[in-house]
């Protein structure tokens, strides 16, 4: 799907599947993207055209990016010729009669800009909510450590992962099986055993 999808709303679907962050949480300007260190700052959330603070025990938060990531977001921002202060991913809102560029707005941009593309590929309805699990999923299934996934996904508690976003996929629910299994047959499961060997 992000590769059917045109700029920069392919950049923003992947962005947000590599990054995991919260839909209100794309109210990115290009200065929060600090490519020496690959970080890019969450510190501004937007509903509605409404900026607020971001949903978060502590007020900003960095969000590692690879390489690859970064040179993707620069390429973005070359291509639209955009400045620090220009929004990452802009959109024209309305304050009294004349419309200014601001940030996304999330709440309608699935419906109008992916859902049509997800269709036309016969996706299923894809959903923020869709993308931050995967993400959520991915991280619990590379062993990514479990602070680390919680700061990515500005948690204020690691449980909350665990609990509410981690899906059990097919080949961790079969190493589990096999791991308890294995132990009580008397014999190694094959995760143990390509171990040993």
């Amino acid at each position: 799907m992000i590769d059917a999808l045109e700029e920069p709303d392919s950049t923003l679907v992947y962005l947000m599947s590599v990054s995991s962050i919260r839909p209100e949480e794309l109210a990115f300007k290009w200065l929060d993207l600090v490519p020496a260190t690959r970080n890019l700052w969450v510190v501004r959330a937007v509903n509605q055209g409404k900026l607020h603070t971001p949903k978060y025990h502590r007020a900003n938060r960095p969000i590692r990016l690879t390489e690859t990531d970064v040179q993707r977001l620069l390429a973005l921002k070359e291509r639209r010729k955009a400045q620090d202060d220009d929004w990452m991913f802009p959109n024209r809102i309305k304050k009294g009669k004349i419309m200014k560029p601001g940030p996304i707005w999330h709440e309608t941009f699935l419906a109008r800009r992916i859902q049509p593309v997800a269709d036309r590929l016969g996706l299923p309805h894809i959903t923020w909510r869709l993308l931050r699990h995967w993400g959520a999923t991915q991280m619990v299934e590379e062993r990514v450590p479990i602070k680390a996934a919680q700061e990515r996904l500005g948690h204020s508690r690691p449980d909350i992962l665990l609990k509410f976003y981690a899906q059990a996929l097919d080949p961790s629910a079969d190493a589990a099986a096999e791991s308890l299994s294995g132990q009580l047959s008397g014999r190694f499961s094959a995760a143990k055993a390509a171990q040993t060997a």
